[in-house]
Parts: C-alpha cells; sequence; structure tokens
C-alpha cells in the first residue's frame, strides 16, 4: 500500500516518452506562449523527478480503484495529450482539455485519434470548456479530473468552474509543488530554464497549492494528501 505522508520512487522507473504517442513539435519558438516554454522538452527533463512522483500516484490509484475503470479520464492542459496511454488503459474514455493543441499536435492527428470513440480533445480553455459542458445533457459516467503538472495554479477560479459540472461520485486529482527543499532546488532550474526563452515571465518562485480550497467543491467527501520529494498530490473524492 503506498504511504500517503512520503513515498518511494525506487521500486518502479517510469518511460515518460511511453505517454507521449507523438511527435512534439521540435524546437521552441519565442513567439510560442508561455505553456509552450514550460511543455518544452528541456524544461520537462528537468522536471523529470515531479512527474515520475505524479505518475506513480496516478496510476496507483487507478490500479487500486476498480471505479475508474468505468470513468471518463480528463486531463485538464494536456499539452501533447500527455497520459494518452494511461487514460485509455485504465479509464473509459481519455478526454483532452488543451487550447494550445494545434501548437502541439499536427491537427490531422488529433482528427485520426478522434475517430475513436474513447478519444475526445476540446481545445479550449478549461474555463471556456465547463461553460459550454454545463449547457449539455450530463453523461451517466463520472469524471477522473486529473490538474497535472501545478496546472491548476494557471487557472483563475478552478474550484467555481468545476463545480459547473462536477458530479457526485467524480474524483479530482491536483497536483503542486511541495515545498522540500529538494523542490525548491528542482523548481529553480525549471523556472530559469523557463526564462531563458522569456525573461520577462512574472512567474511564482514556488506555486503551491494552498490557495485551492477544494472543501469548497459540489458534493466534497474527502481529501487524500500525498507528499513526496518534488510533489504535493491532492485525490478529492465526491
Amino acid at each position: 500500500m503506498l504511504d500517503k505522508n512520503t513515498f518511494s520512487l525506487s521500486a518502479r522507473k517510469t518511460c515518460l516518452a511511453n505517454d507521449i504517442p507523438l511527435n512534439v513539435i521540435p524546437g521552441i519558438s519565442k513567439n510560442n506562449s508561455s505553456f509552450m516554454h514550460m511543455l518544452s522538452k528541456k524544461a520537462l527533463d528537468i522536471a523529470t523527478p515531479y512527474l515520475q512522483e505524479e505518475k506513480l500516484i496516478l496510476e496507483q490509484l487507478m490500479e487500486n480503484n476498480p471505479k475508474t475503470r468505468d470513468m471518463n479520464f480528463c486531463v485538464i492542459g494536456a499539452g501533447p495529450l500527455f497520459y494518452f496511454s494511461t487514460g485509455i488503459r485504465y479509464a473509459n474514455n481519455y478526454i483532452a482539455v488543451e487550447p494550445h493543441i494545434n501548437q502541439f499536435v499536427n491537427s490531422s492527428y488529433v482528427e485520426t485519434l478522434m475517430l475513436d470513440s474513447k478519444v475526445t480533445v476540446f481545445p479550449q480553455y478549461f474555463e471556456e470548456f465547463c461553460k459550454k459542458a454545463a449547457k449539455k445533457e450530463s453523461s451517466a459516467q463520472n469524471t477522473l479530473y486529473v490538474f497535472w503538472f501545478n496546472v491548476i495554479n494557471y487557472i483563475e477560479s478552478p474550484i467555481r468552474f468545476l463545480n459547473k459540472i462536477l458530479k457526485k461520485g467524480d474524483i479530482v486529482f491536483i497536483s503542486g509543488w511541495s515545498d522540500s527543499s529538494y523542490a525548491k532546488k528542482n523548481i529553480e532550474k525549471y523556472f530559469e530554464c523557463i526564462n531563458e526563452f522569456k525573461s520577462e515571465y512574472n512567474l511564482p518562485t514556488l506555486p503551491s497549492l494552498q490557495g485551492i480550497n477544494v472543501t469548497d467543491l459540489n458534493y466534497f467527501y474527502e481529501n487524500q494528501v500525498f507528499l513526496g520529494k518534488t510533489t504535493e498530490i491532492w485525490i478529492v473524492s465526491t
């Protein structure tokens, strides 16, 4: 069983490349958005310890919770379709919410993927996605919402918008940087890398989850907190 206070990755090494079944746009253009830079290969290489911890917790959640087999797997800020293979392997449907999807992935490839009824890509910001989804007839299936790689800290009023679509029985997976000294060194290197592309970025030194009030979520039941060397993971049940 996973210790909710601390965990080790020594028993399992994760190959992140296996989760990207497509070609990420090579190189970095200074005209691209900050989010493109944050998900560049160079930046993600620095963030590997974070991403390994995050993936370990997420996949253990799905392996240990059989209910996820029948759930939608919705990745917020999916970039080049991160966690694609995880969603297809463990859940009922893979849903990507990514406004810059055509910058990360060839549009014809996305169209081909969406021919599969189990894959849906929404080229929208999370707020717009929630507004539109709230107007549609709700699916009977529950959803596992994955706010990976600290993405929730770059969404304005995430709880308010999530409440527009949240159903009882949904699970919310939230990942952020821990406050350990190891994480601080890692995040400094990460943001130094991003600032190589654009020095004007006014990025926080150490984004934290402390301002996210998950108890305000509709149907809130419990929040399990996992602390790692680089991550703080919240798994919110409703």
